[in-house]
């Protein structure tokens, strides 16, 4: 007997704090309360009867409960602003007060119940001694242990011995099965992968109650697969559900023969693709989608998805409208952009020295403040001087551009203040394009040559956030005054509004053209209208650009399908019934907004619609239309 306590000491070392001295449980757990997901919802007992400070716990399965109560709190947080209890993991409550607690069922068919709250002793209090007792409990782990012995409460007697001091500890079965795994041992947590205690053991109960699980070791190859996308990050399955961090981002499956060509979930984010597996949640491709399953037998291995933006490269080209005039460069709904995305400008470049010629266009100058870097590219249709031009033709330049910060671009590509040299190739005769010109407008036909033509201003537009608020940016050009833009007669152009066939002229707002005859106007507002450019003395009008009036959005939190989340409601009233608009969203710490998946609809009713995502953090949203010609106000929803 002695040799068999002395073993039995030096288990109890092993375990530590598990069996070290502490204060004894005390009857202020008063059990557990469980509710049964069904149409309607259920629920065990539905009065508890204690003390300010007694806890108890609240189970359920299959669902997620939304507690919501003054008289209870869960850890730190009371429960009158909600609380929440997820399937197979009990939340353990803490009474402050009497009172009723209502229980809601997140899914709708099957309502909510009531739980109420009395202060003072009754017949609700614990009857079980493992309430009372320290006990010792035993998890399968998914597998079973027939005939095992699954919990023994300290100074109970133990069944089939005489001696009760035998009710001091607890055996470890070693007769356990799981399909496709083996029995190593038993250990304090459930995602051990290696055991602590042997089996065939008696483990000593100490002065606490403690849980040890079955650690099972795969007799094949088991393989996790971790969608790889942040906590505070929106993760879709196939169904278009939500998958909140923590519950099923990850996939485990044993000895398949292929490894998986899907991940677990998707970032809510259509600008990002799955292109392969990971070792590690920052390392790149290391297994190819569907591939072969190559790993040693009995081995665990993690794969990390690896996503992608789905472009990484916007091509823009200068283009001529019907009178052969360049219009601006322009890039627009570059949506976001990762590491090594670049836009790619094609720049025509025009014979007009009159004779067949080679042209060279020299290295670029690059300002400091471009916030990217610009590179000169290699093209077939590259001029050089092994390239014989015509008079009035031309050849490409191709420039690549590559955004110092990644994260959502949006609007024209502006490369204003990069200037371009032209000449012929082998000779100093060169033409350069206007300080503030670049490669934009007609940088591509230099100014010593441009042909006279009608007196013209030509204007684009587009709907964004001006100092952080709604509005429009106008950028444009006049030019066909004498024989160079330098000549045109007139210094400024004035802004003209037309709301509801009213107009508005914003002398306020004129804006002095550039040398290049180029200007740039931004103006706040969300109402739809339409906006002109007309010379000082009205002699000149631009084409007109109509813009819908801007979306409307507020937002805040609440319970999202059980869980926390936040709620959008907004009006397009620029929209038709129907159509869909696109919300953006950024948390704290990313670079920049993502598209997300989802695309509510527009109703008849005002243009309005609504939008919900599970989240607990800080978030930063607004919407746009899918042509980009409305868009939201910005607004910022607090963590929960």
């Amino acid at each position: 007997m002695r040799r068999f306590l002395a073993v039995l000491s030096s288990v109890a070392v092993a375990l530590g704090l598990l069996v070290g001295v502490s204060t004894p449980a005390s009857a202020a757990n008063l059990g557990t309360v469980t509710v049964t997901s069904l149409n309607p919802l259920t629920i065990d007992r539905p009065l508890v009867r204690g003390e300010i400070g007694d806890t108890f716990s609240l189970s359920v399965s299959g669902s997620v409960l939304s507690v919501d109560g003054s008289a209870l709190s869960s850890g730190p947080s009371s429960c009158s602003v909600g609380c929440f209890v997820f399937s197979g993991t009990p939340e353990e409550f803490t009474i402050d007060s009497a009172g009723t607690v209502a229980i809601t069922d997140s899914n709708p068919p099957n309502g909510s119940t009531t739980l109420t709250i009395e202060i003072g002793g009754g017949d609700s209090g614990p009857t079980d001694p493992a309430l009372v007792y320290p006990t010792a409990y035993l998890n399968t782990n998914d597998g079973t242990c027939p005939g095992a012995r699954m919990q023994v409460t300290k100074d109970r007697p133990y069944e089939g011995f005489d001696d009760g001091a035998f009710g001091s500890y607890i055996f470890l079965p070693s007769v356990c099965f799981r399909d496709g795994y083996k029995l190593g041992g038993w250990a304090r947590s459930a995602d051990a992968t290696t055991s602590e205690f042997k089996s065939g053991r008696l483990i000593p109960i100490g002065d606490e109650s403690f849980t040890l699980y079955a650690v099972w070791v795969p007799t094949g190859v088991l393989i996790t697969y971790d969608a790889n996308i942040g906590a505070d990050s929106a993760c879709i399955d196939a169904a278009g559900n939500d998958v909140p961090a923590g519950e099923g981002r990850t996939v485990t499956e044993l000895n398949s023969e292929t490894l998986a060509s899907s991940a677990p979930c998707a970032p809510d984010n259509d600008q990002l693709e799955l292109i392969g597996w990971a070792t590690s949640g920052d390392g790149p491709v290391a297994y190819a989608l569907g591939g072969p399953e190559a790993f040693d037998a009995g081995s665990r291995q993690t794969l990390y998805a690896v996503w992608q933006p789905t472009q990484t490269v916007a091509r823009c080209r200068n283009v001529l409208d019907s009178e052969f005039r360049l219009l601006t460069i322009a890039c627009t709904d570059f949506g976001y952009v990762d590491v090594g995305w670049t836009a790619e400008l094609d720049v025509l470049v025009f014979n007009t020295f009159g004779r067949d010629a080679a042209l060279e266009v020299p290295a670029i100058s690059v300002p400091s403040d471009l916030n990217g870097t610009l590179e000169r590219l290699e093209t077939p249709q590259d001029c050089g001087p092994d390239k014989t031009l015509p008079p009035g033709t031309s050849c490409v330049v191709r420039f690549s551009w590559t955004p110092a910060e990644v994260g959502f671009l949006r609007g024209f590509l502006s490369l204003d203040d990069v200037p371009l040299t032209v000449c012929v190739s082998g000779q100093d005769e060169c033409v350069r394009t206007p300080a503030g010109q670049g490669l934009r407008g007609s940088a591509t036909r230099p100014q010593s040559s441009t042909q006279a033509e009608s007196p013209s201003i030509v204007i684009e537009a587009e709907r964004g956030f001006v100092d952080g608020e709604p509005g429009i940016t106008v950028v444009g050009r006049a030019e066909g005054f004498g024989d160079s833009v330098d000549n045109v007669d007139f210094d400024e152009v004035v802004p003209v509004l037309i709301d509801s066939g009213l107009l508005e002229v914003r002398d306020s707002d004129a804006q002095r053209l550039r040398p290049d005859g180029s200007f740039r106007w931004q103006f706040k507002t969300r109402r739809e209208l339409a906006v002109e450019f007309v010379s000082e003395d009205f002699s000149v009008r631009s084409n007109r650009v109509t813009l819908l009036e801007s979306i409307i959005i507020a937002g805040e939190r609440g319970v999202v399908r059980g869980a926390p989340g936040i709620l959008v409601v907004g009006t397009a009233p620029g929209l038709a019934a129907g159509e869909k608009v696109i919300p953006w969203i950024r948390f704290p710490g990313q670079a920049g907004y993502s598209k997300a998946k989802a695309r509510p609809e527009v109703g008849a009713d005002d243009g309005f619609f609504t939008w919900e995502r599970r989240t607990t953090s800080k978030s930063y949203v607004f919407f746009t239309s899918e042509d980009g010609s409305s868009v939201s106000n910005r607004i910022v929803l607090p963590g929960a």
